[in-house]
This record gives C-alpha cells, sequence and structure tokens, in this order.
C-alpha cells in the first residue's frame, strides 16, 4: 500500500482516537495492520482502542506485542500497569509499575504513591476498585447528578490517593457546580502534584483567576 493511503489511514484513526469514537479508530488501525506494514506504535494503540473500550484481552495482547518488539518506553510500560490496574490485576500492575519507576529512574509523585498502594494488601483492593467509583461518577456528572458524582469521587479519592482523575474531577465539581474557585483551586493543585500535564495546569489557572476575581 502506497504511503499517501497509509497517512490518511493513520489519520482517521487518530482524528477518531481523539473524539473518543474508539470502534472507529480501530476499523483504521486494523486496516493499516492488515497492509502487513511494520509501524511502532501501531500495535500500542490499537491495544489503547481496546483498552478504551473495555476489552482487556485484546489490549493485553496487542500491548504486550508491542513490548516484545520495540522494547521498554515510560508510555508502554505506563499503560501495560495502567491496565492490569484498571482490570484489578494488582500483581501485574506492580510488575509494571516498578518496571516503570526503574525505567524512569526517578519518583514521580503518582507512581510512588501508586506503588505502595500495590504494595499494601490491606489497601490494594479498595484502590484498585477506585477507578469503578470515577466511572461511575462520570456517569452520575452527565445526568447532572452533582451530589451523587461528588460522593463517589470523595470516596474514589480517600481509596486511591493516586488518582489525579479523580482530584481534577472534584476540582471541576468545585467549580462548575459549588461556585467554590478556592476548594477547585486546592483540588486542580493536587492534581498538578500528581501529575504536571497541561490539563491540570490550564484548569488550576482557571480556578486562580476566578477565585481572585472573588
Amino acid at each position: 500500500m502506497n504511503r499517501i493511503k497509509l497517512f490518511f489511514f493513520n489519520r482517521f484513526a487518530l482524528n477518531a482516537y481523539i473524539s473518543q469514537d474508539y470502534p472507529k479508530a480501530l476499523f483504521w488501525y486494523e486496516k493499516i495492520l492488515n497492509t502487513n506494514t511494520e509501524r511502532v506504535g501501531l500495535m500500542h494503540n490499537i491495544g489503547l482502542c481496546h483498552f478504551a473500550m473495555n476489552d482487556y484481552d485484546n489490549a493485553e495482547t496487542f500491548l504486550l506485542e508491542e513490548l516484545s518488539r520495540y522494547g521498554d518506553t515510560d508510555g508502554r510500560l505506563r499503560t501495560l500497569g495502567d491496565l492490569y490496574y484498571r482490570w484489578k490485576k494488582g500483581d501485574q500492575a506492580l510488575v509494571f509499575y516498578r518496571r516503570l519507576h526503574d525505567y524512569l529512574n526517578q519518583d514521580e509523585c503518582w507512581l510512588k504513591i501508586r506503588i505502595a498502594l500495590l504494595e499494601n494488601g490491606a489497601k490494594t483492593q479498595k484502590a484498585l476498585c477506585a477507578a469503578d467509583r470515577l466511572d461511575e461518577a462520570l456517569e452520575k456528572m452527565k445526568c447532572g447528578l452533582a451530589d451523587d458524582a461528588r460522593n463517589l469521587l470523595e470516596l474514589g479519592a480517600e481509596e486511591d490517593p493516586s488518582s489525579f482523575q479523580i482530584l481534577n474531577n472534584l476540582g471541576i465539581i468545585a467549580l462548575q457546580e459549588d461556585n467554590d474557585a478556592a476548594k477547585a483551586v486546592s483540588f486542580f493543585e493536587q492534581a498538578e502534584k500528581l501529575m504536571p500535564i497541561p490539563m491540570h495546569r490550564a484548569n488550576l489557572k482557571k480556578a486562580r483567576s476566578i477565585m481572585l476575581q472573588e
């Protein structure tokens, strides 16, 4: 297949993935796969699509194949750790999170906390269930049930203090539903400390700006 077609297949897949249309993204990635074109990242991207659709078995197959072919990167190791964590396979998640820690050769706040949770048998099971509370809370938010969502997220934050996603969503509720910019700043600061990414920085900047105007 010529390079132009592969370029557009990849573009269609990426656009669908960004739009969270994972079945469509998977369709285009599989078309590339069927051309037998060797492409770094292809297996990983197919695995991500399956992961996003909660098809953990297929996600595992493709993610491990990518790792086997091309070796360790922070993205590959973290995604496999996240997969097993979400799959509630704590022992396997711990293997990849430890491997990620060694690969990075530095402490990342969220990773250090998550490894500690998985090493503590008394806390592991609760931490593994926190993602379910996040999923349920997001559904509640879509239905306008902010109080129910908040309760679920607060419980999830207690169970899994490594979850920056939970803290970020608590900040969103505080800002958009409670009109409490100071509280939102607190949540966004915690999320940013765990995982310093542009989304957290943008949310924190917005909340601080609103707080200064009050």
